[in-house]
């Protein structure tokens, strides 16, 4: 038999429904009175044999099957977890670049507060908790003299997957052996698509120096190297053009959307364009959401511990301190209290009642700014109302 899985979000519409995964993103439109059926076929059959025998004859038989592959409905005895898939641990909040967007507010004038036994030991509480992936970040993790023995700490440690998140200005010849041998990958922020977008977001001189760092690490026969673009007024329409720059460089391209929190908040004039927002949000209809605190953790330069690095702005959402307390009841109690559940479209008094919400946002960061700032929220709904309800209620692409 059958039950909804906790991921299962319905949005009626007149006489059509849309049932979703919000988990995998995949979702099915149908008639409400065919969903409705079905559920009352659930409720009235006592095993799987009669279930299927009124299906069939209600016609609802291929119905159900999309719905269970999607996972709307699952086992009663399918337990439903979201396993830890990544931590990112901020090492240092020094930068040697100074980003207008930063949503961290680094700079080289930041003192390191985490020292290297407090990482150690911060290292030796993710392991336990054996994320698939952890991701060294900043500020510029590389900036730290240590970073090396850092780097060599978690290779020694950690048998999953690690990740270095940096500008690439630091890495050179005298460190890029060391480094490719102590992580899997290294993720490279460029944020723009040729010289001039680059520079007025991250300053002189950075886009060919980031060039000549992917350059080095392929002579290197190191290929596990991604590139990120932030969605700007600077880059907007040139997606296309950021992606054919990747594949020149043969790196994985990552384009990002624009979070107002830190330095970004500050300059969001400078860096934010109702067209962007547009073009980043309502591209496609993807009922797909994030669920920080979950399958993601982020743990800043003190030792503070938030479900997410955009949400560490928010002081009401730090779940506690690695330092303080182990991580696994951080966890724990983070996943009763259910802060994030509390933040979803549907539990929001502007959003609920919506026809489109589970599509319009997946980043809790966002639906958060867009909450505090009703102006803010009152032109962007109005761009995106109109665009979703076309492509997911009359079926324009």
């Amino acid at each position: 038999m059958y039950k909804l899985s906790r991921f299962s979000r319905n949005i009626i519409n007149n006489e059509q429904i849309i049932l979703c995964n919000t988990s995998t993103g995949s979702y099915i439109k149908t008639k409400k009175k065919y969903f409705d059926c079905i559920k009352n076929i659930l409720e009235e059959s006592t095993g799987d044999k009669i279930l299927y025998k009124k299906l069939k004859e209600s016609k609802l038989e291929k119905l159900f099957t999309n719905l269970v592959d999607i996972e709307y409905y699952v086992e009663l005895t399918k337990i439903e977890e979201n396993k830890l898939n990544i931590v990112y641990i901020a090492i240092t909040n020094r930068c040697n670049l100074n980003c207008i967007h930063c949503t961290a507010k680094s700079n080289i004038n930041e003192i390191d507060t985490l020292s290297l036994k407090e990482i150690y030991a911060i290292i030796d509480q993710i392991c336990d908790v054996n994320p698939r992936i952890i991701n060294i970040t900043g500020g510029e993790p590389l900036i730290r003299k240590d970073i090396l023995q850092i780097l060599n700490y978690i290779r020694n440690k950690y048998s999953g997957y690690i990740v270095l998140s940096t500008n690439g200005i630091l890495i050179n010849k005298n460190n890029i052996d060391f480094i490719i041998s102590n992580v899997d990958e290294v993720s490279i922020s460029l944020d723009g698509y040729n010289q001039e977008s680059v520079e007025k977001i991250r300053g002189k001189g950075a886009y060919t120096k980031v060039i000549d760092t992917i350059e080095l690490l392929h002579k290197k026969d190191f290929n596990k190297v991604s590139l990120s673009m932030l969605s700007s007024k600077y880059t907007e329409n040139n997606d296309d053009e950021f992606r054919k720059l990747c594949c020149s460089l043969k790196v994985h391209p990552i384009i990002h959307r624009f979070t107002p929190n830190g330095r970004g908040a500050q300059n969001i004039d400078k860096i934010f364009t109702e067209k962007v927002y547009l073009e980043n949000n309502v591209r496609k209809a993807y009922p797909k959401l994030c669920f920080p605190g979950e399958k993601e953790l982020f743990i800043d330069k003190n030792g503070d511990v938030y479900p997410c690095g955009n949400l560490a702005d928010n002081k009401n959402l730090k779940m506690g301190n690695i330092l303080e307390c182990e991580i696994k009841e951080i966890m724990d109690e983070w996943n009763i209290n259910k802060s994030i559940e509390n933040l979803r479209p549907w539990r929001n008094e502007k959003c609920k009642d919506c026809k489109v919400n589970l599509f319009c946002h997946s980043c809790i960061s966002n639906i958060i700014n867009l909450q505090e700032n009703d102006k803010f929220f009152q032109i962007m709904c109005s761009i995106t109302y109109k665009r979703l309800y076309e492509i997911i209620w009359k079926g324009g692409e």
